[in-house]
């Protein structure tokens, strides 16, 4: 879910098949899951027009090139509501015999009984992979894109000078750490793919 943002279709695709290919350079036996999560304006487009997210798109094409599966947890809540078997937002003391998934106010993080959902669907999704799934290491395929980031790593960038200016990148103006991240990549991307954000304070 929190891929659905700005992010450029490139940079979404880009960073998943380099997390997929470095963890499986480095452990090939690990298997690997995308699990994707829900919001209140997702589950609307999904009902009213049948779509899913761009993100899940995007990252579902990195789990057909490596044959990775995927649990959209989103199509059961959207499924359950338009059966009215589960509210969407709203107030659990106003529904106390309902199932509610998301609190009246929070479109992102589900309550107590929204969680029930995302767990039955993770346990279905699990029960059918282990009755096919065999252990086995896994082989890395021709990339999907050659340019994808599993060479990349965590740089520790320069501190800014009193200017707000550093050696190898300019700093944002903003106060908040995302901020200064895309700035980073946006003046050096070939060197940052991305820093420690504990020296970025």
């Amino acid at each position: 879910m929190n891929d659905e943002n700005d992010m450029s279709i490139d940079r979404r695709i880009l960073a998943m098949e380099g997390i997929v290919r470095k963890t499986w350079q480095a452990l090939p036996n690990t298997d690997i899951c995308f699990v994707y999560t829900t919001a209140l304006r997702f589950c609307d487009t999904l009902m009213g027009k049948g779509k899913r997210m761009d993100a899940v798109i995007d990252h579902e094409k990195i789990a057909s090139h490596y044959g990775i599966p995927s649990i959209d947890m989103g199509l059961d809540v959207a499924r359950l509501a338009l059966d009215g078997k589960l509210i969407l937002s709203g107030d659990p003391l106003e529904h106390p015999h309902a199932n509610v998934f998301l609190k009246k106010g929070d479109d992102y993080h589900p309550i107590e009984s929204g969680h029930i959902v995302y767990a039955g669907s993770v346990i279905r999704e699990l029960q059918k992979m282990a009755k096919k799934s065999l252990p086995k290491p896994h082989t890395l395929p021709v990339p999907y894109r050659p340019d994808n980031w599993q060479e990349s790593h965590l740089l520790t960038p320069p501190r800014p000078n009193k200017k707000g200016t550093g050696k190898n990148f300019r700093m944002s103006k903003k106060t908040n750490w995302r901020g200064r991240f895309q700035v980073c990549i946006k003046a050096n991307p070939e060197q940052f793919h991305g820093f420690d954000l504990r020296e970025a304070n």
